[in-house]
Order: structure tokens, then C-alpha cells, then sequence
């Protein structure tokens, strides 16, 4: 009899656990990959505005059906039908990692401002011509993180360029090289008498650095930006939003300020141009930034892989949502075609100098 009560007990607490945790999911490929465009249904904060841009589905479900019958009849592997799939969404803050150091980004937005040319190769020129246009090359803060100085046909106007808000080589690490800022600040104060803030080609970072640079471009206090976490399957099932806010810190530059995006923007630098542009002294020129403003949490796949998502609905004070088509400047200011440049950095910033003047 106490067998059959053992029996009878495990029995219990057997069926208990499958109430409580459920069935085992299901780790097919097929299942693996209906998994994932579910997840993204239901988490991803802007589906239906990524979609609007995709030229070859209507809807999230089509691109679902079309994946899931790639796989199952043998034209792609799983971790290609995911990454595909994934893909159609063009969106920069999505990746997927998969065992074996496989990863798939997805970059399909127009960053790239030159032919024949890629995203690293392209900035390091960007900084080189950059330099070219500054008295003695300007100079190099820690870490690379800032390029300043002043502008050989215009000495008395500043040139600041950032080409991130996170140090690449030490992302998880002390954030001490921000500060260097303060010195590059009080260079502008007392040698210029207006300053161009160059964020093209950033990539984003942190929103802590990005703040804190900002701070020292500011001269009132604003709120700029909200965030509202997704918390349910529906397409507008969202928490109430944060708030961010941008206070004056230290001594601010305050004379007049031309923030210089482009599409290669990205990011906590979309952030950056939210908080600086409401400015009473600061004039948002050049071209629109890239249009990927939510945090990226990275959570875990059914069969082991992970991936990235946007999850935050990011809008400004009056709620109009960037993504997909980016901030748009105050004043559009592009440059030249010439050599193998669509838009030369140079030109663009020879033609914001002209404005500035």
C-alpha cells in the first residue's frame, strides 16, 4: 500500500508541475522559429511601423509564413530562417546570437554615405577629413572619444566632434573619460564664439554619458524624451512612461551651438540630439538621424540562443514616436556628391560653417 501511495504522490506532484511551469515547449526548428515571432509580436514596441517600411510583406504574419516554409522545406538552415526573419524588420537594434559565436546583425538602414565602402572604414575616413578642416589636426582627448579644436578658415568657431557615448574597448567599464569633457568645454568657452557639436557616424552608448555630455551643452533645464516599457501582447500595451530630463551642470557653453547630424546617428546619439535640440542656444542642422531610439534588452531563446529587441516605445514630451524615419533637423543642410561620397562630410560641414556665419 505505501508503494501505491508513492506512486500515487509523485503522480500528484507530477501533474502539479506540468499546471504550474506548463508543457515543455516545443524545440523544433519549426518551433524554435514560431517561438521567436511570437516573442517579437508580442515584445517588440514598434512591429507595425518596422513593417510599414518593408517593401516585400504587408504584415509580421506574412513574413512569419514565408520563413516557417523556407525552413520546413529545406532552403535554409534554422539559424538563417531566424536571422532572415528577423531581418525584415531593418531594425539596428536587433541581433541574434546564436552557439558557435554566430551572430546576425541587422543593418539594413542607409548609414552609408560613400560607394563601395563599409560603416568602420567609412567613419575612420569621415575622421580624417574631419581633421583635415581643423587648425594642427585639432586634437584627441582619452580614449579617442572626443576631436575638437578650431577651424582653420574660421578660428573663432569650435569644432566638437563624438564618435560614440560608450568607450568601445571598455563598454562595461569606468565611464572616468567622460569627465575630460569639462576641459574640452572650457577650451570652447574661452577661444570661440560659437561651436559646431558633431554626432554623425555615432553610435549610441550609454544614456548616463550621453546625459552627462549633454549637461554641459545645456543652458536650462528640459525634459526631453520618454520611455514606456512594454508590458503585455497588444500593440499598445505599454507601462506609464519615464521621464528623462536634462539639468545645466558645471559651466555650461552656451553661446551659439549647430548640432550636425546624419542618418548615422543612431541611438543614445537620437537621444543626445532630443535633449540638446529643445536648446534655447542650440540649432539641430544637417540631416535626419537613423530612426532607432528604444533600449535593447537581450533575452533568452527556447533552444538556447539569444537576441536583442526594441522594447521601449522612446517618444518626445509631445509623444511623436522617431522610429524608422528619425529627428528631422531644424534647418536641412546636405553636402556635395564628389568621388565616390554621395553626401562629402566636408562639404556637409563647409555648407553648416556658411549658415554658422
Amino acid at each position: 500500500m505505501k508503494g501505491i501511495g508513492l506512486i500515487v504522490l509523485l503522480a500528484v506532484l507530477f501533474s502539479a508541475c506540468q499546471v504550474f511551469l506548463g508543457p515543455d515547449p516545443d524545440t523544433s526548428p519549426e518551433g524554435v522559429l514560431y517561438s521567436l515571432w511570437k516573442d517579437f509580436n508580442e515584445i517588440h514596441a514598434y512591429i507595425h511601423i518596422r513593417m510599414e517600411y518593408n517593401e516585400a510583406f504587408n504584415n509580421w504574419e506574412e513574413v512569419y509564413a514565408h520563413y516557417r516554409n523556407e525552413l520546413s522545406a529545406g532552403k535554409m538552415n534554422l539559424f538563417d530562417a531566424c536571422g532572415n526573419m528577423l531581418g525584415e524588420l531593418a531594425d539596428p537594434h536587433v541581433n541574434l546570437y546564436g552557439t558557435g559565436g554566430n551572430i546576425a546583425i541587422f543593418d539594413k538602414a542607409p548609414y552609408l554615405y560613400k560607394r563601395s565602402s563599409n560603416y568602420a572604414v567609412e567613419r575612420e575616413e569621415f575622421i580624417t577629413i574631419m581633421k583635415s578642416y581643423l587648425m594642427n589636426g585639432g586634437i584627441t582627448a582619452d580614449n579617442n572619444m572626443f576631436l575638437y579644436g578650431v577651424l582653420k578658415s574660421a578660428p573663432h568657431i569650435g569644432y566638437l566632434y563624438i564618435p560614440r557615448f560608450v568607450d568601445s574597448n571598455d563598454p562595461t567599464g569606468s565611464y572616468s573619460w567622460v569627465e575630460t569633457i569639462n576641459e574640452t568645454v572650457n577650451f570652447f568657452r574661452g577661444n570661440t564664439s560659437a561651436l559646431i557639436l558633431d554626432i554623425r557616424y555615432n553610435t549610441g552608448g550609454v544614456s548616463q554619458v550621453m546625459e552627462y555630455i549633454a549637461a554641459r551643452f545645456a543652458s536650462v533645464q528640459t525634459n526631453y524624451l520618454m520611455v514606456s516599457p512594454k508590458n503585455g501582447p497588444g500593440r499598445d500595451d505599454f507601462s506609464s512612461p519615464m521621464v528623462y530630463r536634462v539639468t545645466p551642470s558645471e559651466t555650461p557653453y552656451t553661446k551659439p551651438v549647430a548640432l550636425l547630424t546624419n542618418r548615422a546617428s543612431i541611438s543614445a546619439a537620437e537621444w543626445f540630439t532630443l535633449a540638446m535640440r529643445n536648446q534655447p542656444h542650440v540649432t539641430h542642422v544637417g540631416s535626419a538621424t537613423c530612426g532607432a531610439l528604444s533600449m535593447r534588452p537581450v533575452r533568452p531563446m527556447i533552444n538556447g540562443w539569444y537576441y536583442s529587441i526594441s522594447a521601449y516605445k522612446v517618444t518626445d514630451m509631445n509623444g511623436k514616436c522617431y522610429e524608422g524615419f528619425g529627428v528631422r533637423p531644424h534647418i536641412e543642410i546636405s553636402g556635395d556628391e564628389i568621388d565616390q561620397w554621395i553626401v562629402h562630410p566636408g562639404s556637409q560641414l563647409e555648407e553648416v560653417l556658411k549658415w554658422l556665419n
